[in-house]
């Protein structure tokens, strides 16, 4: 036998905590064991308490009805008496109560964590298995009750999520062991004023994991699922939602999951092949059982992006890029003046993506893009656009917003210039609205040259305009002044 999985909940007083502890067994495995705990700061010096011995038991019941069982453990003296739990085949659950006097809670200021440490023992009583687990005391709600619902609430106080949309970039750090770039990353989202970023349709490795625990950044992750379902998927995909949060529970970071980004109406005009809205509806709830089970605490926000709303219980959120796909979810202007798609009524609600593109530097280009992607003399830059560049829009969309340059330097310049701009009126906008409590940009550092240009840093982790312009934007105190006229 051995320790499978270790999972801290903490309660609502912030206190207390339950222990999951999970202990796989092979065939034919029918044992006792017990459970030695410890505790301690991990990231301060103190000493919870060490060495709590936990033997796993229950209380004897019998079934209603089942008077011939009952007088049979009433004469044995056993009725609702400690009955020891012997180790089966498979994962085997223990929940164990810990105390944490005066705790240190989590939160992006102070990320305080501490560490569980366990040790498994035989029915011989010797360490057969030990496993150390960090965690962080806080708690992160979403309220449905109130009016309007949806607030969210981080130990108790009201917060609003602000924050980027991810691609890669961790990732890469990860898969190269660049752990020095991958907090510098975390780093760059903290001073642009961020405090989470959404992890977009995928969850990641562990370590982005540990290192937002440890550096105070939130974290929202999404299930790999984009617009459609497959029929013959629905149970798949509801097993990987378990898979999901099994991964990322134990981590105070972790405040939010997705189930699917930019669900189409009508199935993606494939209702043969794929699940309708109502369909799609009843795995929102077979997974919400599922990642429920495995932590009773977990907020789900199911849609991120929905185009075929509404949706029946989560939080209204719909993607919006009128400063990019003119006119794209509501009006710039009327998104200025404070109004917002048709949504739930008495719900806050959010924007998961919004932006504009921004092209590289050209030093970024001239490193990195294939030759024949830009002009090599002054006389081609005349004819030059960008829809040479692969997955580039500037080309076809800078007609809405601004002329066409001559130069490569000036169309980085206007590119630049203009997601600068989208970038700030859209940030102020939402911050202005009431009723928006969670947005963000798309994207933040790109994982690959030419990867995705609506990034506002570049893969060398050099800022574009946009970056400062939303750091400016996500000022803790911003006075932002609405001018309805400018002439």
């Amino acid at each position: 036998m051995y320790l499978s999985d270790i999972f801290v909940q903490p309660m609502d007083n912030l206190e207390d905590a339950c222990c999951w502890v999970e202990v796989s067994g092979s065939q034919l495995m029918n044992q006792k064991c017990k459970l030695m705990l410890s505790v301690y700061g991990q990231n301060f010096k103190e000493t919870i308490f060490e060495d709590m011995m936990y033997e796993p038991s229950t209380r004897l019941e019998v079934g209603l009805g089942d008077s011939l069982t009952e007088a049979k453990v009433k004469s044995q003296g056993t009725y609702h008496k400690p009955k020891p739990l012997y180790i089966g085949s498979g994962r085997n659950l223990f929940k164990i109560p810990i105390h944490i006097p005066h705790a240190r809670r989590w939160d992006p200021e102070q990320p305080w964590l501490y560490q569980v440490q366990v040790r498994l023992l035989n029915e011989d009583e010797i360490v057969v298995d030990c496993r150390s687990r960090q965690f962080g005391m806080r708690t992160f709600t979403m309220d449905t009750q109130g009016s309007p619902k949806g607030e969210f609430a981080l130990n108790g106080q009201p917060i609003r999520l602000r924050g980027a949309n991810t691609m890669g970039h961790e990732q890469q750090c990860i898969m190269k062991k660049d752990y020095e770039q991958l907090i510098d990353d975390i780093l760059l989202a903290k001073l642009c004023h961020m405090n989470f970023l959404r992890i977009t349709q995928r969850p990641v490795q562990p370590e982005m994991y540990d290192y937002c625990d440890r550096l105070g950044l939130m974290l929202q992750t999404d299930l790999p699922l984009f617009g459609v379902m497959s029929r013959e998927k629905f149970c798949e995909c509801v097993k990987q939602a378990e898979a999901m949060e099994r991964l990322i529970r134990n981590h105070p970071c972790c405040i939010l999951v997705s189930y699917i980004n930019e669900p189409f109406p009508n199935a993606g005009n494939q209702p043969h092949r794929c699940l309708e809205r109502g369909e799609l509806e009843d795995f929102f709830t077979a997974a919400g059982v599922l990642v429920r089970l495995q932590n009773p605490d977990r907020v789900i926000k199911p849609i991120d992006g929905d185009y075929n709303p509404p949706e029946k219980t989560g939080l209204p959120d719909n993607h919006c890029y009128p400063c990019w796909y003119n006119g794209h979810g509501i009006d710039i202007g009327r998104l200025y003046h404070g109004y917002w798609m048709y949504v739930k009524p008495d719900w806050y609600y959010g924007c998961g993506e919004f932006g504009a593109e921004g092209l590289d530097p050209v030093c970024v280009m001239r490193k990195y893009y294939p030759k024949e992607w830009l002009p090599q003399t002054k006389e081609e830059e005349k004819d030059w656009s960008p829809n040479r560049i692969i997955g580039a829009q500037t080309g076809k969309f800078h007609y809405f917003f601004y002329k066409t340059p001559q130069t490569l330097d000036a169309w980085v310049e206007e590119s630049q210039r203009h997601q600068a701009w989208a970038t700030k009126i859209m940030t102020e906008a939402f911050r202005r609205d009431n009723r928006m409590n969670t947005f963000a940009i798309h994207l933040f550092i790109d994982a690959f040259p030419a990867g995705w240009m609506k990034t506002i840093m570049d893969v060398e982790r050099r800022p574009k305009k946009a970056y400062f312009a939303y750091r400016d934007a996500l000022e803790p105190l911003l006075v932002s002044l609405r001018s309805d006229r400018s002439t």
